[in-house]
Parts: C-alpha cells; structure tokens; sequence
C-alpha cells in the first residue's frame, strides 16, 4: 500500500468515526431533550410538539383553551403528551399511544356544565391568566368514579393535556360534599331537610324604567321547590383551575356550585355551608343569568 493510500484510509476512518459521534451526540441531545421525566418514558412518544407549541390567543383563560381543545382535532393533537399517562383508580398506571388516541369532545354536546368552588374569591378564578394547571373532571357518582383530565402549561404559555386519571368519590377532595350532593339532588325528602328555611335569593331584574337591579329575596322550602334549577346528578362536571391544596379543599366548611349553560344563556349558582352537626345544607341560590 502506497502512502497515498494508507492517508486515504487513515482520513475515510476518521470521517467515519466523526460522522458516528455526531450521530450519537444527536440522538443523545434528542433522549435528553423531553420534559417527561426518565420513569415515565414508554416506546412510542412520537407526538412532542406540545412542549414546543408558542401560546395562542386561544391560552389566555383554561376555559377558552378547553373550548378550543375539543373543537379542533388538529390543536388537540398537537396539545397532547404522548404517550398519554393513564392513572386507574387502583393506582395502576398504563399508557395512551397517539395512534390509539380518539378526539374526546370532554363536555361538547352537553347543555349544562357545574364548577364547584370552595370560596367566594374562587368564582373569579376562569377569567385568571397566571394560571399553571386546571383539570376537567367528568364525575359519576352512582359508579363512584371520577374522570380526570389533567391540563398544565409548556415553556411557552401553551396548555395541552397532561395526564389522564380515573378516582373514587372519597379519594377526591370534595367527595364528602358530592357524596351528599348525589342524594340532595335525587331525594326530595332528604333535600327538604338540607335546605336552610328561609334560604337567601339573589336574582336579577331588567325594568324599562330603572334598567337592570340586582334584587335580594328569602325563600321559604316550599318557594324554593318552585324556583328551583335542574340539577345534574347521574353524571356532572367539575372545572378545577390552579392546584388548590387537597387538605384545604376537604377540610372546607363552604361549597359553591355553579350551573352554567353552555351557550351561556343560563348561570345559577348553590350556596351550601356545613353545619355543626357534620350536614350540608343549601342556604343562598343565585340565579344571575343576564
């Protein structure tokens, strides 16, 4: 072999060589480069443009996100962490492939959606723009199962879905109150019991003459049956916004649901306090659809 020669093969191997480390530096940067931590990495996350994704208008407020998530298939996949986490109410934990993954419409097609609050100041929460997490939560009370999808925000300001997780009633920070709620709801008699008497009512008036007033009433049990709105109960929602803490939540003495139209035509909202005896009770309604 000619020393011409010999030099040809002594720089073709270290092409090679060079060509072969960078490859293995690329695949390494790539490894490194997820926001999902090691533990939870399963074969086939082939969908990571939610961690890149720049915040839209549609990310300002959780709501209007979530409106857009279930309108658009396009963004919905873009906004979902594949492999998807799937946390079952045993505690097991599997995997949603994106292959496997089918357009949830989460309360598309509903009429009415609930938000329960644990304080007067929490009503303001869905117009809060500094929010890092929310959850939807489908809740079916008579399965004792409650149906989690869990949102968080990337770098960029953007919300996608995070993780799925499936609970019971009594695992879930307001499961005293629901546990209660699923029986006022569908017991006439139980609900008669469990409502303040007189209970306050505020509500709204539009008068040619003075314009709109928002007036104060009291209610006796009987008048309250009258006015009463549909309440859902085989099978409601929840909106959490934030990551309020869970001890505080269940050791909440005030709870407030909100019944809202999905066409936001209709907003009422239930008032109940827990006496001293341990009992919910029903003691100021709202109806303030304008």
């Amino acid at each position: 072999m000619t020393m011409s020669q010999s030099l040809n093969h002594t720089l073709l191997f270290f092409c090679t060589a060079s060509l072969l480390l960078l490859a293995s530096c690329r695949a390494d940067e790539k490894k490194t480069d997820r926001e999902t931590p090691a533990a939870e990495v399963a074969p086939g996350d082939t969908c990571t443009e939610y961690r890149t994704e720049k915040a839209g208008k549609a990310d300002i407020v959780f709501d209007d996100f979530l409106l857009a998530y279930i309108s658009d298939s396009a963004l919905q996949w873009k906004r979902t962490r594949f492999p998807l986490p799937h946390i079952g109410k045993n505690g097991e934990k599997t995997y949603v492939a994106e292959k496997d993954w089918k357009m949830t419409t989460l309360f598309g097609g509903e009429e009415l959606y609930t938000v329960i609050s644990n304080a007067e100041a929490d009503l303001d929460l869905p117009t809060h723009t500094d929010l890092a997490e929310g959850s939807f939560e489908w809740i079916y009370p008579d399965k004792d199962l409650i149906s989690a999808y869990h949102f968080r925000r990337n770098g960029q300001g953007a919300w996608y879905l995070d993780s799925l997780r499936e609970t019971s009633l009594k695992d879930n920070p307001n499961g005293d109150f629901l546990e209660f709620y699923k029986k006022f709801a569908t017991d006439i008699d139980f609900q008669k019991q469990h409502v303040r008497n007189p209970i306050d009512f505020v509500t709204n008036f539009t008068d040619d003459d003075a314009g709109f007033s928002t007036e104060h009433f009291k209610l006796n049990v009987e008048q309250w049956l009258a006015w009463q709105v549909p309440m859902p109960a085989g099978k409601f929602t929840n909106v959490v916004y934030g990551k309020p803490d869970a001890a505080q939540v269940a050791a909440s003495t005030l709870k407030i649901m909100s019944i809202k139209a999905m066409d936001g035509a209709f907003f009422k909202t239930l008032y109940f306090r827990k006496g001293s005896n341990g009992e919910w009770y029903l003691y100021r309604y709202e109806d303030t659809a304008y």
